[in-house]
C-alpha cells in the first residue's frame, strides 16, 4: 500500500471475512514494477507508517449470554516517527466482532490503540483496544487490556497475548459494565499477523522490509526492558 491509507478505507477492509487474507501492501508488485516506480534515492517519506491485522477470541459473557467473542482488527500508524514519539504509541484500530449476543457480526467505530502505554504500576505497561460502536440501537464501548508486567521473569508471552475486556454500554468506560471476558492471540493467529504486516508511503521494496525491521526492534527492545531479569516485580 504505497499510497496514503484514508480512515474511510480502514472499515472497508474490515467487511471482508477474513483482514488477515489482505495482500501484503506493496508486495504485490513484482521486484520490476517496484523498481520502476521507486525514488532515485532511497530516503523515507516523512509520513511513513505501518499496519497490520490481528485476530483475538475467547469466552465472553453480554448480559447473561455466554459464548466465544471473536474480534478481528486492522490497527493502522499513519506515521511511524509520530508513534514512535508519543509516550502512549497509539495507532488507529477498527475492529469488528461477532458474539451470540449479536445476530450478525458488528463493525466497530474508529477506535484506538496504544501499545506499550504507561501504567500507574511501576513497570508495568499496557496494550490497549478500546472503540464504541452501535447494535440494536444502543451505543457500547469496549475496553480491553495486555498488561505487561515482570511478574516472574518469563510471563511474556501470556501477558503479551492475553486481553482482558470489558464491554460498556453508552460511549466510555463510565457506563454500566454490560460485559466481560478473556481474548487470546494463538500461535497460528501470531504468524498470520507477522504476515499481515505491509507499510505505508513506502514505494520501495527495501524500504518496506526496514520499515519492518524498525518496528520489530521497537517491539523487542521495549518487550526487553519490561522482562529484563533484573526487573522483576515482586
Amino acid at each position: 500500500m504505497s499510497g496514503p491509507v484514508t480512515r474511510k478505507s480502514i472499515p472497508d477492509l474490515l467487511l471482508m471475512r477474513a483482514p488477515m487474507d489482505f495482500p501484503l501492501a506493496g508486495l504485490e508488485d513484482s521486484p520490476e514494477r517496484a523498481a520502476q516506480t521507486a525514488p532515485h534515492d532511497e530516503q523515507l517519506c516523512p509520513e511513513y507508517g505501518l499496519g497490520f491485522h490481528e485476530r483475538m477470541y475467547g469466552d465472553f459473557t453480554i448480559d447473561n449470554i455466554s459464548g466465544q467473542l471473536d474480534m478481528r482488527s486492522a490497527i493502522t500508524i499513519p506515521s511511524l516517527p509520530k508513534f514512535y514519539a508519543d509516550p502512549e504509541h497509539s495507532a488507529i484500530l477498527c475492529s469488528r466482532v461477532e458474539h451470540p449476543f449479536f445476530e450478525k457480526s458488528v463493525l466497530g467505530d474508529e477506535g484506538r490503540f496504544s501499545l506499550f502505554a504507561p501504567s500507574h504500576r511501576r513497570g508495568e505497561k499496557l496494550m490497549i483496544y478500546e472503540f464504541p460502536f452501535a447494535y440494536d440501537g444502543k451505543r457500547y464501548f469496549f475496553r480491553g487490556e495486555k498488561f505487561l508486567a515482570n511478574d516472574w521473569y518469563f510471563d511474556f508471552w501470556k501477558d503479551s497475548t492475553t486481553l482482558y475486556c470489558k464491554l460498556y454500554e453508552g460511549d466510555s468506560t463510565m457506563g454500566r459494565v454490560a460485559g466481560s471476558g478473556i481474548l487470546r492471540v494463538t500461535i497460528p493467529e501470531i504468524i498470520k499477523l507477522l504476515d499481515s504486516a505491509y507499510a505505508i508511503n513506502v514505494p520501495t521494496l527495501g524500504g518496506q522490509w526496514r520499515v519492518k525491521l524498525g518496528f520489530a526492534l521497537f517491539f523487542i527492545k521495549n518487550l526487553a526492558s519490561i522482562y529484563s531479569p533484573f526487573r522483576a516485580n515482586r
